[in-house]
């Protein structure tokens, strides 16, 4: 009986450890680890949203600085391309380029109709405008008129040139065909 109980003694501590770890693997680790594998999908799942949300957030910066070039090349061609209701204060800056330079007008007439300019498939934004300026002026002062109307913020492009001689040696009769264009409608 001494065996047993010195086996018992070794015996039962054993079996009360076995017992603990077995009640601590399925009512302690066991939960904890469920938990723990759900919070590990919880936080997968919110790891994806947020990188997802990240390339949205960088794809919406870059779209952000593109709208702001788009904007900006907008701005720039309607300034250039006038609509039809500005005409008047382009003749208006003209007259100020003919006084400035001692060019004087003959006469100013548009031509009767206006051109749009189309390619297949692309949609038209502006129509080209012709108008014939006769001018009377020397050499020097076409030049120099000519010279600013290059720097007006406006598409013109002179066509043609005529020159012929005037009744004073100093001045020239000029023919000037020049297109303008016209914005049909605001960009943004």
């Amino acid at each position: 009986m001494k065996i047993e109980k010195e086996k018992l003694r070794f015996f039962l501590p054993s079996l009360i450890l076995f017992v603990l770890a077995i009640f601590i693997f399925f009512f302690l680790l066991r939960p904890t680890n469920k938990r723990l594998a759900e919070t590990k999908k919880i936080y997968l799942e919110k790891k994806a949203i947020l990188s997802e949300m990240k390339g949205k957030i960088s794809k919406y910066q870059e779209l952000k600085r593109e709208f702001a070039l788009l904007k900006e090349r907008a701005d720039f061609y309607e300034n250039y391309l006038p609509r039809e209701e500005m005409l008047p204060s382009f003749f208006n800056k003209l007259t100020e380029i003919a006084d400035k330079t001692g060019v004087k007008y003959s006469s100013l007439k548009p031509m009767e109709e206006k051109k749009t300019k189309e390619k297949e498939g692309a949609s038209v934004l502006y129509e080209e405008t012709e108008f014939e300026l006769r001018l009377i002026c020397g050499f020097h002062q076409l030049g120099y008129f000519l010279n600013e109307l290059e720097r007006m913020n406006r598409f013109v492009e002179v066509k043609t040139l005529r020159m012929n001689p005037g009744e004073d040696i100093f001045n020239e009769n000029v023919r000037l065909l020049i297109s303008l264009y016209l914005l049909k409608e605001p960009l943004l």
